[in-house]
């Protein structure tokens, strides 16, 4: 069996998505030859490819009003218009290497992890045949714009129940939608005793317990942030991960050793055991990322979850709240008052984890592997060549969209 993973570095989760599904499959069938690709960073130009990357992390560090209005904007597309909104044309810049890679590896079944890819291959099956199967999944808890033009999949992996019938609104049948979940690591489900880990973490046993994750474009300042926890008086253990930055944990290590605390700080920088410290934390202070959420969700712990994100996060945020899940934070609701709250009993943390209890998913990477299983070979035929030009497929995936277009204005006029 051969897969190819479409994946994009929009965000960390659709690339760490893929080395989940990669890991996972090749743990029951190391004989499989699976090969992750980043497309824009593979076939588009090197400005697309920053656009895609890091200039996404800068407009939702510096001008995420600006996004959110585009992000926002782009959601009055709907069935009607799947062939003629600009995404079609946005994946243009990948489409020719795509097309010849998916030629020259020859795969069985196609995985993606990316909205954006998954329109590059509706675009590209306008025109050329494509033998293999093809899987795409929802990585957040709203529905982004643009899955209108992203019809070409044998299966869709979504996140709930509720997402069923906007689906079928779009286009999508039955057959083609499995209700997953989101695909997190199967560490995330596993119940670790919480004074028990504590212990094994070195950490205060009998103090509430927030873990902050501080990693990407998070809203609150670090000087602001230590203020806020400053101003609660119970005492509490509050650790800090930060990603891979050494300035921003250098950073924290100055500020937290100015203030005479009350509280214990535990200021890790990076950690590769954040599901340990998910079990040992009796709270998270986050974004609303699609990936993080769930893996608060499956482990249960309550969430703190901040303002001022990307739409998308506040949709994720929105559901959470909804459910009971997470608290909203924002100007006028900040950390401390919302720990506050829960401290003098008006905000019920047990409660919250029987919530998460209800809506947790475990099996999500299981159920795509089981679909996995049941591909079977796919059939090139001498054709289909690794050979073909920019020019020549923009010219024919343009025509054959162009068409599609005439023949859904002509059957609308009869």
């Amino acid at each position: 069996m051969k897969i190819l993973i479409l994946s994009s570095s929009a965000g960390n989760g659709h690339n760490s998505t893929a080395n989940k599904i990669k890991n996972k499959i090749l743990e029951k069938h190391s004989d499989y030859e699976i090969e992750i690709i980043d497309v824009y960073k593979s076939f588009a130009s090197k400005f697309k490819s920053w656009a895609m990357s890091d200039g996404y992390l800068f407009a939702c560090n510096h001008f995420v009003k600006i996004y959110n209005h585009f992000f926002k904007k782009s959601e009055h597309n709907d069935i009607t218009t799947k062939d003629t909104n600009s995404s079609n044309r946005d994946t243009y810049c990948f489409l020719t290497g795509l097309l010849n890679k998916i030629y020259d590896f020859k795969p069985d079944l196609i995985i993606s992890t990316y909205i954006f890819c998954t329109v590059g291959l509706t675009n590209l099956k306008r025109y050329y045949k494509i033998p293999a199967k093809i899987f795409c999944m929802t990585l957040d808890y709203g529905i982004s714009p643009y899955w209108e033009s992203a019809s070409c999949v044998d299966k869709m992996f979504i996140t709930g129940d509720y997402m069923y019938e906007p689906f079928i609104d779009k286009g999508y049948t039955k057959n083609q939608l499995v209700v997953s979940g989101i695909p997190v690591g199967e560490q995330f489900s596993s119940h670790l005793d919480k004074q028990n880990i504590r212990s094994i973490l070195n950490l205060e046993k009998d103090l509430t317990t927030i873990l902050v994750m501080k990693a990407g474009f998070f809203p609150i300042s670090d000087k602001n942030l230590i203020k806020e926890f400053e101003k609660i008086e119970k005492p509490l253990q509050v650790i800090l991960i930060n990603g891979k930055h050494d300035k921003v944990k250098n950073h924290l290590d100055k500020i937290i050793s100015k203030c005479k605390s009350h509280h214990k700080y535990v200021n890790l920088g990076f950690s590769s055991e954040i599901d340990k410290y998910i079990s040992a934390s009796d709270l998270v202070l986050t974004k609303a990322g699609g990936l993080t959420t769930t893996e608060c969700l499956n482990k249960n712990c309550p969430m703190l979850i901040v303002d001022n994100l990307p739409q998308q996060e506040i949709y994720n945020k929105q559901y959470l709240v909804e459910n009971g899940c997470a608290i909203n934070l924002n100007k006028k609701y900040t950390i401390s008052n919302a720990i506050d709250d829960i401290n003098n009993g008006k905000i019920n943390l047990n409660n919250m984890v029987e919530n998460m209890k209800k809506i947790a998913k475990h099996d999500s990477l299981k159920m795509i592997i089981d679909e996995v299983e049941k591909i079977k070979p796919a059939k090139y035929t001498k054709e289909m060549t690794a050979n073909h030009t920019k020019r020549e497929v923009i010219k024919n995936i343009d025509r054959a969209r162009k068409q599609t277009i005439k023949q859904a204005i002509n059957k609308g006029n009869k």
